[in-house]
């Protein structure tokens, strides 16, 4: 989700990657998707255009069990997020 936006939204491009992409489940070989950001986001200052941009690795589980318990909590949170606390700006009210 977070690389997907991170292409989509932002405009970052793919890079290569010490690991494979996705992870290997059956042998449980984590797997891993890197990218590069080097844009201006809505008219603001490049991110660290300077310095070759911002690199981020997206990286995944490869044993079953533990990705089941990522996925879980992500989905537990995803929820939580959904039900504002009184007093909390909710992000669909933006």
């Amino acid at each position: 989700m977070a690389r997907d936006f991170a292409l989509d939204v932002l405009g970052a491009k793919a890079r290569s990657s010490a690991y494979e992409y996705p992870p290997n489940l059956e042998k449980g070989w984590t797997g891993a998707y890197w990218i590069n950001a080097n844009y201006n986001l809505a008219g603001s200052m490049s991110i660290a255009k300077q310095f070759g941009g911002m690199e981020m690795q997206f990286i995944e589980a490869g044993d079953k069990e533990e990705r089941e318990q990522v996925q879980e909590y992500t989905a537990y949170l995803g929820k939580k997020s959904r039900r504002p606390v009184p007093g909390m700006l909710a992000p669909t009210a933006l």
